[in-house]
């Protein structure tokens, strides 16, 4: 694996950044389980579904954005780069396409793996944004408390619980998936590849 690095939006296409597609995921959800979406359908989805548009930013407002969100339901992830990067588990949403950008001035991007980088506020250090590498515009994995309002959002399930230490436990009876399922889920071989 390469050196990992922070990539700047000066160093990103500008489809990576600014522009909304309407293409659904090319790869399977890495965090909630709705085949009907994954494949553009409408049948079957949860009563959580919204479709609606959310707006969203870091704590100094340096990165502004809206997203789609097509279900209010968040994923906590116990991975250690997530725990790291956000001094606990991540709550988050998986969103379908690239946010639009209303204020992308702090936005910086961090390539910890090969296959996902992860979007933060060099500003106020606001952890943002995780999205695959290879195709940046397929989705994007948002934050649960960037979003200016999550108080309707319902936990779906929990990933990488293999991964997660003893010191601390969520008492819900949702789905736990592990670091194995997660990447089968995605296509990516044990090791990223």
């Amino acid at each position: 694996m390469s050196a990992a690095k922070p990539l700047r939006p000066a160093q990103l296409s500008p489809s990576n950044n600014n522009h909304r597609s309407n293409r659904r995921p090319c790869v399977p959800c890495p965090l909630r389980h709705n085949s009907c979406w994954r494949s553009g359908g409408t049948t079957g989805r949860s009563a959580m579904a919204t479709d609606q548009q959310r707006s969203g930013g870091c704590l100094c407002n340096a990165v502004r954005f809206e997203i789609a969100v097509p279900e209010a339901v968040f994923s906590i992830c116990h991975c250690g780069m997530c725990r790291k990067w956000s001094a606990g588990p991540l709550m988050a949403v998986q969103c379908p396409g690239a946010p639009i950008f209303t204020n992308q001035e702090g936005l910086a991007w961090y390539q910890g793996t090969d296959w996902a980088q992860r979007g933060f506020c060099a500003r106020c250090g606001s952890s943002l944004f995780w999205r695959l590498a290879e195709t940046p515009d397929a989705m994007t994995i948002v934050s649960a408390e960037s979003f200016d309002s999550a108080d309707d959002l319902k936990l779906g399930r929990h990933i990488y619980v293999d991964a997660q230490p003893e010191r601390y436990d969520f008492g819900d009876d949702r789905p736990r998936v592990t670091e194995a399922e997660l990447l089968a889920e995605l296509g990516i071989a044990p090791g990223g590849k």
